[in-house]
């Protein structure tokens, strides 16, 4: 039991210590940019206004973005594990929880993927990506937020129920 509470802690220190480092670059990158935020940040983006931008960045952001899209590789799989060590263990319910942290990771991973390709070949990325991008990040931001409100429920419910 108390090895469980060593890997909660030390995961949740990661997330944390990679949530600064993004701020950080964030923090860069909105002073090289003019104000522009990460494209995965905001969920609601046109797709002819975000081809713009991206043709549009300075070298310096450009520069920025790609590293913080190095960092964002790790983010996925530290606030995944974060939040599969937090899952309380129960009969059925553990398994949809999965499912939606799982989906989190995934559309994140994806998001990730097109914005790649977006900084670097912004002339040959289809429009279907462009219009997808939002959707992605709107489906992550979901499910992330989703599975921390049931991990949340399922400790209050056993708090409540007295099985913690």
């Amino acid at each position: 039991m108390k090895k469980i509470w060593i890997y909660r802690i030390t995961s949740s220190g990661a997330t944390m210590l990679e949530l600064v480092f993004l701020h950080y670059l964030t923090l860069h990158y909105l002073s090289a940019s003019g104000g522009i935020p990460f494209f995965d940040i905001r969920p609601v983006w046109d797709p002819v206004r975000l081809a713009d931008i991206t043709e549009n960045l300075s070298p310096l952001a450009r520069s920025i973005y790609d590293r913080m899209q190095l960092v964002d590789l790790l983010f996925p799989l530290f606030y995944t594990a974060t939040l599969l060590v937090w899952v309380p263990v129960s009969r059925r319910k553990s398994y949809l929880l999965v499912a939606f942290i799982a989906s989190g990771a995934l559309c994140d991973y994806g998001e990730n993927l097109i914005i790649h390709q977006l900084l670097h070949h912004p002339k040959s990325l289809s429009q279907i990506f462009l219009t997808v991008l939002p959707y992605i990040t709107t489906i992550k931001f979901t499910c992330i937020i989703f599975s921390l409100c049931l991990i949340i429920m399922m400790y209050i419910r056993r708090a409540i129920r007295g099985t913690c």
